[in-house]
């Protein structure tokens, strides 16, 4: 919004109407959505050991027999 307000001579906003920004809101969206689909992907599957750690701090039940927080003192 802020080229249109400094660039008015070189922006024609009369030609921006509501389907051109359904347009470019699709677009934005589909170029980044495989963007963020696979940073999810990645922090899903391949966690960092500090997530892990808060996972099992956060889901004692899930943690195996061997591991459980009762057992280290």
């Amino acid at each position: 919004m802020l080229v249109i307000i400094f660039l008015k001579d070189q922006i024609n906003a009369t030609e921006i109407t509501l389907k051109f920004l359904y347009k470019v809101i699709f677009m934005t969206i589909i170029s980044w959505m495989p963007i963020h689909l696979v940073k999810i992907a990645i922090k899903r599957f391949t966690p960092t050991e500090e997530e892990k750690i808060m996972h099992g701090a956060k889901h004692p039940e899930e943690l195996p027999q061997h591991l459980e927080f009762d057992n280290l003192v």
